[in-house]
């Protein structure tokens, strides 16, 4: 007995010649854009990932991460000393002078007292020098850089 219809391509999957005799997954990186019955798939677009093949939709990638090319599989953490406090973000930024962040970070972290961090996106928070602690005092004036005081 012959089938009397098709059987439509739920989302994930697609279809891209008549007769096709089953449905075909769409590759890590792609996605149908939650669509059914689709003749193909699409790249991720810039800020997105899908994992495993037969995706239906990709995923916005999590605060901390990134997407900065077409159907990437995975996303970027942030390298330490970076972060991106959004979610389908393309790059992350540099924390400031006298904060820091660990890998994958959504936020940066101010130093804590007596430690800095001299420059953006350094990482690791350092200590101040003992010849320049808080306090010290040289003919009668702080030593001490504002960049180790965390300001």
């Amino acid at each position: 007995m012959a089938a009397t219809s098709c059987t439509k391509c739920i989302p994930g999957s697609y279809s891209n010649t008549t007769g096709q005799e089953k449905c075909l997954l769409c590759e890590a990186g792609s996605s149908t854009n939650g669509k059914n019955e689709s003749e193909s798939c699409s790249s991720c677009s810039l800020g997105y990932s899908a994992t495993n093949s037969g995706t239906g939709n990709c995923t916005a990638c999590p605060a901390g991460y990134f997407a900065d090319n077409f159907g990437t599989k995975d996303c970027t953490p942030c390298s330490a000393g970076a972060y991106t406090d959004t979610n389908a973000t393309i790059t992350c930024s540099n924390c400031s002078a006298g904060s820091y962040s660990d890998q994958g970070a959504a936020i940066c972290n101010l130093c804590g007292p007596g430690n800095f961090s001299s420059s953006p996106g350094l990482v690791p928070v350092m200590s101040v020098p003992q010849d320049r602690a808080l306090g010290a005092l040289s003919g009668g004036q702080q030593t001490v850089p504002s960049v180790y005081r965390g300001q």
